[in-house]
């Protein structure tokens, strides 16, 4: 299973096609897992973020 995440500013077409090799302009944002985004939405103290 692969998982795209992809940003609304950089897809300039309106329709996507995905295949198996789809280059480095859609390949860019996939990922295996969700792993990193699990990570990024993790709650840190407000004095390690300030």
């Amino acid at each position: 299973m692969d998982y795209y995440l992809l940003p609304t500013f950089d897809m300039t077409q309106s329709k996507l096609r995905l295949s198996e090799s789809n280059g480095l302009s859609l390949d860019a944002f996939r990922f295996d897992d969700l792993t990193h985004f699990y990570a990024m939405a993790v709650r840190a103290p407000l004095l390690e973020v300030a």
